[in-house]
């Protein structure tokens, strides 16, 4: 029998990774992809005839198509039985913020073109400044949640394992409790969610920067500790002095 779902990502995505677990109750399973309409601007991405033995994995898909809505048509295997079946609808990874020369008009006929116009482009400074600004913005606050949380965590005062009075805690009032809890779960959620952002910014910043003609960072062979500690983020010297920080006050702690 031959089934499909579509999928709406919500708003146009560059779509650059896909992974679809096997399922031996499938013969074979494609994706059509579109952002207009299946028939105004749809096309077939991927037809995986072996999905019964093996995984579909697209990776780094270059140039990465824009889409916004998703067509997975699966064919059930010759001879299975009518019992219901559990299908995968795999994991799927990209790009949400679209530069303007990445748009689905330019690159729905001619990929390459977008490349081509991203260098003319007058107003390319000024979104990279734009966006890196916004990437500070971002961090600053990420920093800042992370730290009230930190806070809110330390004032939770966690009884020994061994002591009596553990189990009196966790037979306090369930107002506080559940007050207690509440806090820490919605500071818990304003860092995901900035963490996402953080993220999002990020690989923006990144990619106006190669569209600039600046070269993708790739992990050298050698790995040179002056040139990592030039390289790294002010984020990641921060942690590793943090780390080393309470890894030396441990160790004094102990010798005395």
């Amino acid at each position: 029998a031959r089934r499909f779902v579509t999928l709406d990502f919500g708003r146009p995505v560059l779509l650059t990774d896909a992974l679809i677990p096997t399922c031996a109750d499938l013969a074979s399973l494609s994706i059509d992809i579109w952002t207009l309409g299946e028939e105004v601007d749809g096309r077939r991405l991927v037809v995986a005839t072996d999905i019964s033995t093996h995984s579909l994995i697209l990776h780094d898909l270059l140039p990465p198509p824009v889409c916004r809505f998703m067509k997975i048509t699966v064919i059930g295997r010759y001879g299975s039985t009518n019992a219901r079946a559990k299908i995968p609808l795999g994991f799927y990874y990209g790009h949400t913020y679209i530069l303007p020369w990445e748009s689905e008009l330019k690159l729905m006929h001619d990929p390459l073109r977008g490349e081509s116009e991203a260098a003319s482009q007058p107003d390319l400074d000024q979104h990279l400044s734009m966006m890196v600004a916004l990437q500070e913005d971002i961090q600053c606050r990420y920093n800042l949640a992370c730290h009230r949380l930190e806070t809110l965590l330390q004032n939770i005062d966690l009884p020994p394992l061994n002591s009596a009075n553990n189990a009196q805690y966790f037979l306090r009032k369930p107002d506080k409790a559940v007050e207690e809890d509440s806090r820490v779960f919605s500071a818990y959620q304003d860092c995901i969610q900035l963490q996402l952002q953080l993220n999002l910014a990020h690989h923006a910043v990144q990619r106006l920067r190669v569209s600039l003609g600046a070269t993708r960072k790739h992990l050298p062979e050698t790995y040179d500790p002056r040139e990592l500690v030039q390289n790294s983020s002010t984020e990641q010297l921060r942690t590793i002095i943090r780390y080393l920080l309470d890894t030396l006050l441990s160790l004094l702690h102990c010798c005395n």
